[in-house]
Order: structure tokens, then C-alpha cells, then sequence
């Protein structure tokens, strides 16, 4: 069960739903959309305060997606601090991506 109530997009402020459009739109592509088409994990608090969402979600990017390491090697740099802090949500969005860059079930 979510914590935070999932708003479909077409009940999202302009403000959020601009957001909301830039989130999904992006490299993340759509992963983190739920069936009724709400965000998941952090993305959905994001929405709560777009002025704060908008620079966290693009600090996320940044170090995702602008760093000098390599896709295997951010993958397990984000699964190691995933199982660290026992985050359910990064785990299960980033294990499929690190197996399709090769990370086999044992090093996972």
C-alpha cells in the first residue's frame, strides 16, 4: 500500500502535472508509473511540492545520468546503498536495469 495518496495525471495541478511530464518524459522513461498512471516510490511525493520536486528529481538525473561511472557501475552503486538502507522501491526499480547490464543473480 502506497503512503501517499497516487494522483493520476489529469488530477494534477499544472504545476505538478508540468512535473509529472518532465519525470516520465525523461531517461527514466515511464518505469515508476503505476496502472492508474500515479508516479511511485519519491517521485510521487515530488508532486507535493513542485518547486522542491522539480530540483530533486534533476539532482537525481544529474548523478544518474551526467557521472563519469559507467552504467554497471552506477547500477551497483545505487543497488549497494539500496540494500544498505533496506529501500524496497530502489531495489526492485534498479535490479532489472543492473541485470540487463549483465549483473549476474549472485552479485546482486
Amino acid at each position: 500500500m502506497a503512503r501517499l495518496r497516487r494522483t493520476p495525471p489529469h488530477q494534477l495541478s499544472p504545476e505538478a502535472r508540468a512535473l509529472y511530464e518532465k519525470i516520465t518524459s525523461g531517461p527514466r522513461g515511464r518505469f515508476m508509473v503505476d496502472p492508474e498512471g500515479g508516479l511511485t516510490g519519491p517521485f510521487n511525493a515530488m508532486l507535493l511540492s513542485p518547486p522542491v520536486g522539480d530540483p530533486l528529481q534533476e539532482l537525481g538525473a544529474a548523478i544518474r545520468y551526467r557521472s563519469s561511472l559507467t552504467d554497471r557501475s552506477r547500477e551497483l552503486a545505487i543497488l549497494v546503498v539500496a540494500g544498505h538502507q533496506d529501500s524496497a522501491f530502489e531495489q526492485a526499480a534498479h535490479e532489472p536495469i543492473a541485470r540487463d547490464l549483465g549483473v549476474t543473480e549472485e552479485q546482486l
